[in-house]
Formats: structure tokens, sequence, C-alpha cells
């Protein structure tokens, strides 16, 4: 509930964690963590998204398909450490934004990819805006384009995109005639998506 909350993505949300219980995801407490500003869950403030993100790592094992949706608003702000070609960090816009402030890709590249457990993979949907580079991965892919390899993992270098680059590559194979301009919405996104898990 803020002056400018995004009335769609509540069900966004719910009908993302709809398919994935449907397509055979265990949508327990203890399996599916959802922030949402509804009243009924854990609001989307900068804290909880954080520990979201450290929870979804915790007690990961080999093989574990991870996911997380972010469905709101997207920003960008000054770059801060100088890797960025354009100078800007894009950002995530928490509910508590004003008071805590954004959370920028090199967060999410530090706390959320770079933590993936070897041989788990991780699949992330961001329906924002700025969300094109919003993990800062080595690649950068869309419809319309080959991959293009921008900047190396030195943190992590015994990292894989292999996985989640292919299940991306399906996807957009699958649902490229869904996509509009480049631009998937959530239902495009389901649709695609249960194309492509049961070959996966």
């Amino acid at each position: 509930g803020t002056e400018s909350e995004l009335n769609g993505c509540i069900n966004d949300v719910k009908a993302v964690r709809e398919m994935l219980i449907k397509n055979g995801y265990d949508g327990s407490p203890e399996h599916m963590r959802v922030l949402v500003d509804d009243g009924h869950h854990e609001k989307p403030i900068k804290k909880n998204i954080l520990e979201g993100m450290k929870w979804l790592h915790e007690g990961a094992q080999a093989n574990d398909s991870l996911f997380m949706l972010y469905s709101g608003h997207g920003s960008y702000q000054p770059d801060q450490n100088g890797d960025e070609q354009d100078g800007q960090d894009e950002t995530l816009v928490p509910a508590d934004y004003k008071l805590r402030g954004m959370i920028t890709d090199d967060i999410l590249l530090k706390e959320l990819v770079l933590r993936v457990p070897k041989d788990c993979s991780l699949v992330c949907f961001f329906d924002c805006c700025h969300s094109g580079t919003i993990l800062d991965l080595p690649y950068l892919v869309s419809v319309s384009s080959t991959f293009d390899p921008s900047r190396g993992l030195e943190e992590n270098p015994g990292f894989s995109f292999k996985t989640i680059l292919e299940a991306g590559k399906k996807l957009i194979e699958e649902s490229g005639d869904t996509l509009s301009g480049g631009l998937a919405n959530i239902k495009e996104f389901i649709e695609g998506f249960r194309n492509v898990v049961p070959a996966m």
C-alpha cells in the first residue's frame, strides 16, 4: 500500500505461484516464500527481500532448481563502482525504498546470483522497468539477438550459466510467437514456462 502501488503485481505473484505448484513445485512455506503487500504475507520491504534471497540458497542441494519472481517497480541510480557502461545501476524498488533505499544490480549479483550453490540452477523473472541487465550477468540475451559476453565472474569462477542459458533459450524459442517487441508479460511467461518445463 503506497501511492505508487501497481495493482497487477499481487495477481502476478498468485498466478506464478499457482503455475509452479501445478508443475510439481512444493508450495509450502518451507519451499516457497511469498512477499506481497496484501496484508496476508510478509511485506516486500528491503530487509525481507534481502532475507528472502538468503533463504533461497539455504539448504539448496545439487540439482535443486531455484526460482525468483519480482513483480513491481524498477528504477536506476548513479553507478557506485564504475562497472556500468551507461553509468547507472539498475534497481529493484522495495515498498520502503524512501526509508531504506533501493536494491541495486550489484547487490543482486552478489547476494542472489553468486551465492547459487554448485550444480543448482537459478531462474529469475523480473517484471519491472529497467530489468534487462538487472543481474549484471556476463551475457545479455534478447529475443532478437545472440549472446553478448560483457564481463566475467571473477568472484565465483566455478559458477556456470549453462543451465540458465539453455532454459532461457528454450523459453524464448518456445514462446517467441507470443513475445511482442522483445517483452513478455507474466501471462506469456507462464505459457512459455508450461511449454518448456516438461522438456527439461
